[in-house]
């Protein structure tokens, strides 16, 4: 699984019109294994 880097996440909040990203990951692993987009409405 690829690591997803802070300018793919910049580009995945743009592209879906949200301000916040919250990433649900395995920090022992150091791998993002889940990501939410919030989208402002």
């Amino acid at each position: 699984m690829n690591l997803l880097r802070k300018k793919d996440i910049k580009a995945i909040c743009k592209a879906a019109g949200a301000r916040r990203i919250e990433i649900k990951g395995n920090r022992l692993l150091g791998i993002v294994m889940d990501y939410s987009i919030i989208v402002a409405k």
